[in-house]
């Protein structure tokens, strides 16, 4: 069965906000239940899809030699890494059980919000439960060892039919008895298109609303299995601007090329940061780094043009704590976010501009699903100029997630952001000024002789109707 892209499936996304959590960072404690308490926080703020990291019951087989680099690096020599899976079917109790995953996914449901759960199917733990059982689930070199990936773990066989089936059993699995409404993909560019196929063609018989995102950015992958792409070089584009390396006309070049690659309409995560990166920053995050008001800009940015925005756990206080994918709460170090943040001016200003930017994806049909255009400006080092229209009725949607827009609100909003920590003056030809203004932050402007002038603070946004 082939399953193929349609618009429906493309508009599946239209408003929604995703928020990813990493239960090892979440809370203190790290469980299912602990996070269970914050969904009415992520409700209350906008969030529309919980994301959950990897929950399977993780390889706890201590030989060095089988941890990845990035686990060695952490200095936390805990063999449980999230990635490297030693059980599909089941939840492992440093998070939980599956009652609690239950538990979960009843209270997401009832604020009316999806969870999708992490599939790591590229490779599994030394120990997986089936490989004594089933040494041909995995990948063997010509001396009968194990072929292991960049990460040093085993490979898995998707020439067996029989592992095909053990993976999309566990989907299933998840769905059926855990209430997971869909998956994000580990490395799905790395296991073969027909296999993702196949499990999405099982799952749809499940829910025919299943949300498949692909840690990938094959264009193939959204004509066929998934409706979204998870594209970490997006992120590298976005850090590179705000860390001054580039300027901010690469995004428009990145993001016109992206559009012409991918499906029309096609969806794309937008993050600035995610479980890797925080990851892999150790105490440097770019929170720390670049200061909250660039973040804001970020924030701004991934959540007004084309695309998904990607909310990591805690940027919506303004953490900038180390996180580690490696680090729990039976290792030394704290990897946890600080909530305290949530009391202090700059958490608060945070919670509040997220919450602004979850409304105005809900209720502006040009941001939830309009097309992207940019806009030239004379400062294309520092600033982005972009405008939002939406698409004629024709073209709409009952799978549509956004809601009723108001009777004043414009199907064409205007974007301008400087990306830079630097003051300026950035001027636009413009058919006419702003009728009204969505948000704003660090911007006086003005419109004159076919022009519209704004003076711009460091990291200065605003989005308005035109």
């Amino acid at each position: 069965m082939k399953y193929k892209n349609n618009k429906n499936k493309i508009r599946s996304f239209d408003g929604a906000v995703l928020y990813q959590i990493n239960l090892r960072a979440f809370t203190p404690e790290g469980t299912i239940k602990a996070a269970e308490k914050l969904i009415p926080f992520l409700s209350e703020i906008g969030i529309d899809i919980i994301y959950l990291c990897p929950i399977n019951t993780a390889d706890d087989d201590s030989d060095t030699t089988g941890f990845s680099g990035r686990q060695l690096k952490s200095g936390f020599n805990n063999p449980k890494n999230p990635y490297r899976i030693k059980d599909y079917y089941s939840v492992d109790d440093e998070y939980g059980t599956l009652e609690d995953l239950v538990s979960f996914s009843n209270t997401i449901h009832k604020h009316n919000m999806k969870l999708i759960l992490d599939a790591v199917f590229y490779h599994c733990g030394p120990g997986a439960v089936f490989i004594d059982e089933h040494p041909d689930y995995i990948m063997r070199k010509s001396d009968g060892t194990p072929d292991t990936g960049g990460w040093h773990f085993p490979k898995l066989n998707f020439e067996n039919p029989d592992l095909r089936k053990y993976l999309i059993g566990s989907l299933e699995h998840f769905m059926t008895k855990g209430g997971a409404d869909g998956f994000r993909c580990d490395v799905g560019d790395g296991v073969p298109l027909d296999f993702w196929i196949e499990a999405r063609a099982a799952l749809e018989l499940i829910n025919p609303r299943v949300i498949m995102i692909n840690e990938g950015v094959k264009a193939e992958a959204l004509e066929t299995a998934f409706d979204a792409n998870y594209d970490f070089c997006w992120s590298e584009a976005l850090q590179d601007v705000a860390n001054g390396k580039k300027a901010a006309s690469e995004i428009v070049s990145y993001f016109e090329a992206e559009q012409k690659r991918l499906p029309e309409g096609a969806n794309v995560l937008r993050a600035y940061e995610n479980h890797d990166y925080a990851n892999d920053a150790y105490y440097d995050r770019l929170e720390k780094r670049l200061g909250h008001r660039a973040v804001e800009a970020l924030n701004v940015l991934n959540f007004s043009i084309s695309g998904i925005p990607f909310v990591y756990n805690g940027s919506e206080i303004a953490d900038s704590n180390r996180h580690s994918i490696f680090g729990n709460r039976f290792t030394a170090g704290c990897c946890v976010i600080n909530w305290s943040n949530a009391l202090t001016d700059y958490g608060r200003r945070r919670k509040g501009v997220i919450a602004q930017l979850c409304r105005m994806r809900h209720e502006i049909p040009a941001i939830a699903y309009g097309k992207t255009e940019f806009v030239e400006n004379d400062r294309p080092v520092e600033v982005l100029s972009f405008i939002r229209e939406a698409y004629n009725s024709d073209n709409q949607s009952n799978a549509c997630i956004c809601q009723e827009s108001a009777d004043d609100i414009s199907d064409v909003i205007a974007v301008i952001i400087n990306l830079s920590d630097k003051p300026l003056t950035v001027k636009i030809k413009a058919d006419s000024s702003f009728e009204s203004i969505v948000t704003w932050s660090g911007v006086h402007y003005e419109y004159k002789d076919d022009t519209l002038r704004l003076d711009m603070l460091p990291w200065g946004y605003i989005i308005g109707k035109m």
